[in-house]
């Protein structure tokens, strides 16, 4: 599962690609803050999506050579907590005088 920070990251790669203005491995891992090997492992998610995803040494970028959309979408909204006892169903919930009359009897 990814993190918020991760997820943007991902969209910004994708977006640095898509417009072929990555710079070198170097330059993108330190303008994410990441390590270079980091930023490889960001590259080989992409191309796990089915992205082909090639560097051009001559103009210092990574660009698509396929038609390669990534679209992020993330939904935030907060939530009472009677409506997160309704979310997290599929717990067991004990009701206490039960259990205590149910362990007696046996």
């Amino acid at each position: 599962m990814y993190t918020l920070k991760q997820l943007e990251r991902l969209k910004k790669l994708h977006e640095l690609i898509a417009v072929k203005k990555t710079g070198t491995p170097c330059e993108l891992a330190e303008n994410f803050g990441i390590s270079r090997r980091s930023l490889f492992m960001m590259i080989e998610e992409l191309r796990d999506m089915r992205a082909k995803i090639l560097y051009s040494r001559s103009n210092n970028t990574y660009y698509y050579e396929n038609d390669f959309d990534l679209q992020i979408n993330v939904s935030v909204q907060a939530i009472s907590a009677d409506d997160s006892v309704i979310i997290s169903g599929g717990g067991i919930c004990v009701d206490s005088d039960f259990y205590r009359v149910y362990r007696n009897r046996k």
